[in-house]
């Protein structure tokens, strides 16, 4: 799931009124997958309350998952802003105000349709394409003398025949066809995702988790970095020497808090350095990974892109999100 979302612009989330209490309360991931994708720079969240019609389409029933929802969401432990939601009644079975509105018991609603909400939603603001070419490497198979890649443009531009950079191997190769979707294409900018990108390299110089870059912009790769996170809900507050899975695009690593650095408070950072760190603490950490991965530090006056958003995870519950604020070798 962090994988594919890491590559979204937006998100939809679908909300089961037969066993909502299930995925909202603790153990349940309705709510964890709110602070991921919020954590992972997505935006714009499309939220369809689903299987209405096991409820006879029931208002109350909506407006009551409508209110719990939305008070996470809009509170501290999500962060979105109001504008940035979208609430859809709706049933999948039976395709009820998907595309369009016509059981009679859903005439309370006036608002849009999934579809409708979909096509409603803000271009997403992108670097600008004349940046360096960042793309994570999602997925890698052989094709004869050839290396294929997929990936999702984060940055700058890529054409037929131009010169790629691949790390962490440090491999340059020439591009010699793209795919985006069903179509070959000559060249794709930001925001698009291909689905085939076609280098004259052995398979063992790309890696999923690595990165196709400008060889005159090079990404960092490093084994160690400096971020600055946000703590979820944790069971054991944060201490030196844990360890935690740690995704960072679209690579999985095993991470290890090697320094408790400064706790923000209030946008200031404290002189005092943390023993510890509990839910709701904003805190510059140090972490070391097993093994060297592509990083991208969030720039100063911009938006980080993937290659500086992470997430932290133990036994199977996200407790921290943040972004990489420095590269560092251990």
């Amino acid at each position: 799931m962090v994988q594919g979302a890491v590559q979204a612009d937006v998100a939809l989330l679908v909300t089961d009124v037969s066993h909502f209490e299930a995925g909202f309360e603790r153990g349940g991931q309705t709510k964890e997958h709110l602070q991921l994708v919020r954590a992972l720079g997505i935006s714009h969240v499309v939220i369809a309350i689903n299987k209405l019609d096991t409820v006879d389409w029931s208002q109350d029933v909506y407006e009551n998952i409508k209110s719990r929802v939305e008070a996470f969401v809009l509170g501290p432990d999500c962060g979105f802003k109001a504008s940035s939601l979208t609430f859809v009644p709706l049933s999948g079975f039976t395709g009820e105000n998907m595309l369009e509105r016509k059981a009679e018991q859903l005439s309370w609603w006036n608002g849009p349709t999934l579809i409708e909400a979909l096509d409603k939603i803000p271009l997403p603001v992108r670097p600008a394409s004349s940046g360096p070419l960042r793309i994570p490497i999602s997925d890698v198979y052989k094709s004869g003398a050839n290396v294929v890649v997929s990936g999702k443009v984060e940055s700058g531009s890529l054409s037929v025949g131009q010169k790629v950079l691949v790390l962490p191997s440090n491999e340059q190769a020439p591009v010699k066809s793209l795919q985006s979707g069903n179509q070959v294409v000559r060249s794709a900018s930001v925001g698009d995702y291909l689905d085939s990108v076609i280098i004259a390299l052995e398979p063992q110089f790309a890696s999923i988790g690595g990165a196709l870059c400008d060889p005159k912009h090079p990404l960092a790769v490093v084994d160690a970095f400096q971020a600055q996170i946000l703590v979820f809900d944790v069971d054991v507050p944060i201490m030196r020497g844990q360890q935690f899975m740690c995704y960072l695009h679209v690579e999985a690593l095993t991470a290890t808090v090697a320094k408790l650095e400064k706790l923000i408070v209030k946008c200031k950072p404290q002189e005092k350095r943390p023993k510890c760190l509990q839910k709701g603490n904003i805190a510059i950490v140090q972490l070391r990974v097993n093994r060297k991965v592509c990083v991208e530090p969030k720039p100063k006056d911009g938006v980080p892109t993937s290659f500086g958003r992470l997430v932290l995870r133990d036994r199977g519950s996200t407790v921290a999100a943040g972004v990489v604020l420095a590269a560092a070798t251990a």
